[in-house]
């Protein structure tokens, strides 16, 4: 077991319900000329493993800002080429 502390950047996020959810960033990737995050959700200091998460990344450097992907046609493709990589 490892005592390795990983600092994850955070943001937080309001699913479909209404409820408010904080996500950790868990990587980055660029796909089609564009940048997305994989976020996972963040359980009091734990990261969650039941699931990851894809949203894009509009602009560059500390400008960047992190958008839900509502296309699902867009979200399918990006997610797909992610777990292929």
């Amino acid at each position: 077991m490892s005592d390795e502390y990983i600092e994850y950047e955070v943001f937080n996020d309001v699913t479909a319900e209404g409820k408010e959810i904080e996500l950790a960033i868990v990587d980055k990737f660029d796909f089609e000329d564009r940048s997305y995050v994989v976020a996972a959700l963040v359980e009091g200091d734990e990261i969650s493993e039941d699931g990851l998460f894809v949203y894009r990344l509009d602009g560059s450097g500390d400008d960047a800002e992190i958008v839900k992907i509502d296309d699902p046609d867009e979200y399918s493709r990006v997610a797909d080429a992610y777990a292929n990589i």
